[in-house]
């Protein structure tokens, strides 16, 4: 939930947040302006609150947020909610605001925005089971290489595949089929492939695939 009053304008949460933050009728003035422009909200600063869409309110609650020009900023599920181009470009101004040297904590379940971040920790059953920089944790908890198969058969070939020696995990994503191995790529196709066709299953790819941290957080709590 959006921290703004739905029946107040756009111009009047703005007045009303900037008076909460002890800013002065001059400073406020100055910032409104700023805020207006910076949100993207030209032309929409009589409009009630609640006649917004949701990634308009978005940014005019962390509008609000950043009139007193905090050091550090708390976002909790900033992008519960929204549509998907709404949390892309919500998440291009988290980073122009930390470009600004602000410090941002973010809380997400969706483990894409993740990615976004200097340094993250994950959580399952409110407990932190890991913590560091997005790649670090993918190089430190995926050792083996991802690839991505797909098959006529998916269900049929995950029962084959974790019989392969050398395959450490597999698991099916929609139709695809998701595996880690420690093998070459050669001999990895290899024993695939001769498994498959002696089994009549038809691979139509094998790829290598960058690992996730969604991959990350699916292994460490299975």
């Amino acid at each position: 939930k959006f921290s703004l009053y739905d029946d107040l304008t756009v111009m009047e949460n703005i007045a009303f947040f900037g008076g909460m933050y002890g800013l002065s009728a001059k400073e406020l003035d100055n910032k409104k302006g700023e805020i207006i422009e910076w949100a993207g909200l030209a032309g929409m600063e009589r409009r009630i609150t609640s006649t917004l869409a949701g990634g308009w309110k978005q940014r005019l609650a962390l509008g609000t947020a950043l009139l007193h020009d905090p050091e550090i900023i708390f976002l909790d599920e900033p992008t519960a909610g929204v549509d998907p181009i709404s949390r892309r470009n919500f998440w291009k101004v988290i980073q122009e605001i930390a470009h600004r040297g602000v410090t941002v904590f973010v809380t997400t379940h969706y483990l894409d925005e993740a990615e976004y971040c200097h340094s993250i920790r994950l959580m399952d059953k409110g407990r932190i089971i890991a913590a560091g920089a997005p790649e670090e944790l993918k190089r430190e908890v995926i050792t083996d290489r991802m690839y991505q198969m797909e098959t006529d058969k998916p269900e049929q070939a995950i029962r084959i595949i974790k019989t392969i020696e050398g395959i450490s995990g597999v698991s099916l994503l929609g139709v695809k089929v998701n595996l880690l191995t420690s093998l070459p790529p050669g001999e990895l196709k290899k024993r695939i492939l001769s498994r498959m066709k002696r089994e009549k299953i038809l691979v139509e790819s094998l790829q290598p695939v960058e690992a996730t941290l969604e991959d990350v957080f699916i292994r460490l709590i299975t």
